[in-house]
């Protein structure tokens, strides 16, 4: 119905609007009488959030992961991304962007939705928890030829003679 005039499109204590796309204002009146001032009601329609991105992570050897995921919908409040174990599970390991798996000693895939005002992101979206194999220890021979490999830490090279 409109703010003055027009035709009444419902009756009683509650109105389910037809499918709208978009944020919609309706207005009622008291029943039993017309009224000369409606009440304005809108009806929000929350965009569906998305993930945009994720980054999974990698360890030589077991260890924790940290996998991230940023959601198409500004954090806090009711905004958020939640972790899944399986594709499937009705149950939540994890909440916010940032989520540290347990010790893995095998690659493992986690799933993350985001979630926005009752809304929620399908499907869920996989990160990867990648452990890779250690290398074997090296066999230095004495007089033979040895290979080495060499792990740079940060502004740091260690060459041992």
């Amino acid at each position: 119905a409109a703010a003055t005039g027009g035709q009444s499109i419902g009756t009683g204590t509650s109105f389910t609007t037809p499918s709208i796309s978009v944020t919609t204002t309706y207005y009622a009146s008291a029943s039993g009488c017309t009224s000369t001032v409606r009440t304005p009601v809108l009806a929000t329609i929350n965009p569906i959030p998305t993930i945009v991105s994720t980054l999974g992570d990698a360890n030589c050897g077991a260890g924790k992961d940290t996998l991230r995921a940023i959601t198409s919908v500004a954090g806090g409040g009711a905004n958020y991304a939640v972790w899944y174990a399986s594709s499937t599970s009705t149950v939540a390991i994890g909440v916010g962007p940032a989520f540290i798996s347990p010790t893995l000693s095998a690659t493992t895939t986690y799933f993350v939705n985001a979630y926005a005002a009752g809304c929620v992101s399908t499907p869920r979206v996989a990160v990867v928890a990648t452990i890779n194999t250690l290398p074997a220890t090296p066999t230095v021979t004495a007089g033979g030829a040895t290979t080495f490999l060499l792990r740079m830490v940060p502004s740091v090279i260690f060459v041992l003679p």
